[in-house]
């Protein structure tokens, strides 16, 4: 099913490319051949849309990525704040929030392990 897929989405970028380049040849034929005054160019406006397409995706992906390291690493952040607010140096309380709340969630696996495995 899945291979079917990729299967058509291929041929159907493959269609796109052949008709976007068909296109840019009448172009220059009316242009080049024709001596024609005024040749709408709309392959080079397709061109564009489906650049500016791909880069939306591109960036639309770049921005789920950052959120997701974001949402990982919120508690960590307010952790480091409280710990900063308690009167421990800036420069440390990322670190041993760090350490904390990993090795607290490391013992606590290692617990689950330990009761999950009798």
């Amino acid at each position: 099913m899945m291979n079917e897929a990729k299967g058509v989405l291929i041929e159907i970028a493959i269609a796109i490319v052949v008709c976007l380049i068909v296109a840019a040849g009448v172009e220059w034929v009316l242009e080049n051949v024709f001596q024609l005054e005024y040749v709408p160019h709309i392959t080079s406006s397709v061109w564009s849309l489906i650049y500016w397409l791909l880069n939306s995706i591109v960036y639309a992906i770049n921005q789920v990525i950052y959120g997701i390291g974001e949402f990982i690493r919120a508690p960590f952040d307010a952790f480091a704040n409280t710990l900063e607010e308690l009167g421990l140096p800036a420069e440390m309380t990322f670190g041993l929030a760090l350490v904390i709340i990993l090795g607290i969630g490391g013992a606590i696996a290692w617990l689950a392990w330990r009761v999950l495995r009798r």
